[in-house]
């Protein structure tokens, strides 16, 4: 430390510190720049932390916001890439199976691994058609006089994630083909109630031929947890919605529901001109981790 060498009269010279001189030349000024330093250094440490807790108020709000149909895994094959996998028209069934979807569902959660971690419990595997397909039997709600249309969907786990309302959950007994022209289906308390739909109603479905396939309706089902993956991931599973035609000037309105079938009466789509496809999803759970450690 720098000295100042001070001397009364008469006397030797005595060494006196810098900063004491300083101290008493100028006692502002130190006492400004002791200010400065101190502020500094809590700065430095306050701030990363306060752009920690930023950033993961940041992430929490992201997937909140985010929802299932965001942060779900999904994965779809359609007809044609397992037509191109299969052999023959049999081969193309079983590939729709319980069986056969139960596997493959079972090897993609398994090669996850730690890097992409995901929620088992409202994770689903199932066969849907993608063309929603006219249903014009009358009973049904007509908004602007337009008939509803549906997708037909056969889902895993349908028993644990819902509370039966009414009737009995849909089956599928003996072996279900393309060929098969009535299946069995439920359809959610809220589907239920806007297309006026009760256990019992019988929907028929285009084939592809000129005999239709009927849908019986067997049960009405509450959606448990319905803000969850296995409901939200795919909203139209639990809550129909309006559609409006295209490029109509009247803005005319129809239904879009989903008609939920037993997963082993999936092969029965292949008959029908929805253009069927497999599908599986993988929801994430909520992180554990924090914006500056979560992976990706």
């Amino acid at each position: 430390m720098s000295e100042v060498t001070v001397r009364a009269p008469g006397q030797r010279r005595v060494a006196a510190p810098w900063v004491r001189t300083r101290l008493r030349t100028a006692p502002g000024a130190a006492a400004a720049l002791a200010l400065l330093v101190a502020v500094t250094a809590f700065l430095a440490a306050a701030l990363p932390l306060a752009v920690d807790r930023y950033d993961d108020a940041g992430l929490r709000r992201a997937l909140d916001t985010a929802g299932p149909e965001r942060t779900t895994v999904s994965l779809f094959a359609s007809v044609t890439d397992l037509a191109a996998e299969s052999e023959g028209w049999d081969g193309l069934e079983a590939a729709l199976r319980p069986e056969a979807l139960r596997d493959s569902h079972a090897t993609l959660l398994a090669s996850a691994g730690r890097s992409l971690p995901l929620d088992p419990e409202q994770s689903s595997h199932g066969v849907r058609t993608t063309e929603e397909l006219v249903v014009p039997d009358p009973g049904l709600s007509r908004p602007d006089a337009l008939p509803p249309r549906f997708s037909l969907v056969a889902q895993n786990g349908l028993a644990d994630h819902a509370r039966l309302r009414a009737g009995r959950l849909p089956e599928a007994p003996g072996t279900v083909t393309a060929a098969t022209r009535t299946v069995e289906a439920a359809v959610s308390t809220e589907t239920a109630r806007k297309l006026r739909i009760e256990v019992g109603s019988v929907l028929h479905v285009p084939g592809l031929r000129d005999t239709p396939l009927a849908v019986r309706v067997t049960g009405v089902v509450d959606p448990l947890a319905p803000r969850e993956a296995y409901w939200s991931a795919d909203p139209l599973l639990r809550s129909p919605r309006l559609e409006t035609v295209p490029d109509d000037p009247q803005r005319s309105q129809y239904w879009v529901g989903a008609l939920l079938l037993a997963p082993g009466a999936a092969p029965a789509m292949l008959g029908t001109p929805g253009f069927t496809e497999r599908t599986g999803g993988w929801p994430r759970p909520p992180p554990v981790c924090t914006a500056t450690t979560c992976p990706g």
